[in-house]
């Protein structure tokens, strides 16, 4: 996903972040919330690993669907793999690919990345009038 949003990246000052961006010496969780709290769009990759990883069911989705529902951030899920998605209330927003089908499910798998792609450009398009400083983008890492 990164690859395919780094011209994004370039054109329009976003920054983007992930779990592996934090340096050995930092504390972990303080960064991630941080980064959650600066937001302007929240991307999770939605795997069944990650569904079942309590920090990110304690720590990151509560954070994520509150700043959603406060209208600080925008969520974006994007579905990898057949998993019990719904179950979180992942459904109550947009997901991507298109219908909920999972990326890994769909050949070839480039168009669907594609998709997302895009998907993420209209979220930050629609986030830049807003905003005069740097949009920042959350990604955690799928497990």
């Amino acid at each position: 996903l990164l690859a395919r949003i780094r011209p994004l990246a370039c054109a329009s000052a976003l920054i983007t972040f992930h779990d592996r961006d934090i340096l050995p010496c930092e504390e972990w969780n303080e960064r991630i919330q941080a980064e959650l709290a600066e937001a302007d769009v929240i991307v999770l990759l939605v795997s069944n690993a990650m569904l079942n990883t309590e920090y990110v069911k304690r720590h990151e989705l509560p954070v994520a669907f509150e700043r959603a529902r406060r209208r600080e951030a925008l969520l974006l899920s994007v579905i990898l793999e057949n998993c019990n998605w719904e179950e979180f209330h992942l459904g109550n927003y947009n997901v991507l690919p298109a219908k909920g089908l999972p990326l890994r499910d769909r050949k070839p798998q480039r168009n669907a990345w594609h998709e997302v792609a895009e998907g993420v450009r209209k979220l930050v398009e629609a986030v830049r009038p807003n905003h005069t400083r740097d949009h920042r983008l959350y990604r955690p890492r799928p497990n």
